[in-house]
């Protein structure tokens, strides 16, 4: 009797481990959370993020690391990937800096086991919606920009959406892409490290319900592509 008690007691101890594991998954705030659709919806990524591109430097031998994942795609313009409000945009400079870029902060966003405000920079414009500005809230249906090939270093590539992920929602503005100050954002002589930035791709979701329909692909390439496995999905 004593043997079967004992067991019983693990068994209870075993079930009440397994549960706590499960509500640990589940982010804080989650049920007023969301997740971030990806920018482009029929999107081909083209360079990954660090050290998912260790090739970078043959492309861009000034800078060796790529603190962004590069995509294209269609539709173009793009849209936003949530609910959220703008913090900055550089809607003229095409030939200095990392040219036209908006900066948006979603509120809330859900990834891995984490809930929290992200900030999402967006580089290389070709033009950015004339009915973007400063505070202005946004969310799925709102036009970003088309993307493009603007900026000083990356006139010579094909056109591309740079985008960062960011947690540090206070000094936004700040980005290791950068070597100094320019157009309105900082850069490395100024502060910015990567310490604070998350990978794209383990951030943004495919949101596969319409109208979007979200399709990824990725080609593996040694310098630029090394990772292959696709975002996860929402619906």
């Amino acid at each position: 009797m004593k043997n079967k008690k004992t067991l019983a007691r693990l068994i209870t101890l075993v079930m009440v481990v397994n549960l706590l594991s499960v509500f640990s998954a589940i982010p804080t705030n989650a049920a007023s959370g969301q997740y971030l659709a990806m920018p482009i919806n029929k999107t081909t990524v083209t360079c990954g993020y660090k050290n998912e591109a260790p090739g970078y430097y043959k492309q861009v031998p000034s800078h060796g690391t790529h603190y962004g994942t590069d995509m294209t795609g269609s539709p173009n313009p793009f849209y936003a990937s949530g609910n959220g409000v703008v913090l900055g945009l550089n809607k003229t400079a095409a030939t200095t800096g990392v040219g036209r870029w908006v900066a948006i902060k979603y509120t809330n966003v859900i990834y891995g086991n984490v809930c929290r405000d992200l900030v999402v920079r967006y580089f290389h414009l070709a033009s950015v919606d004339p009915n973007l500005s400063v505070g202005k809230s946004v969310n799925l249906n709102t036009k970003i920009g088309t993307y493009g090939n603007s900026g000083v270093l990356w006139q010579q590539m094909g056109a591309h959406l740079h985008v960062e992920v960011d947690t540090d929602v206070v000094y936004w503005n700040y980005t290791p892409t950068l070597s100094g100050a320019v157009d309105g954002l900082k850069g490395r002589s100024n502060g910015a490290t990567d310490s604070t930035m998350l990978n794209p791709l383990n951030v943004f979701r495919l949101k596969k319900s319409a109208p979007e329909n979200q399709t990824c692909s990725i080609t593996y390439n040694a310098d630029y592509r090394t990772r292959t496995s696709l975002p996860a999905t929402f619906t």
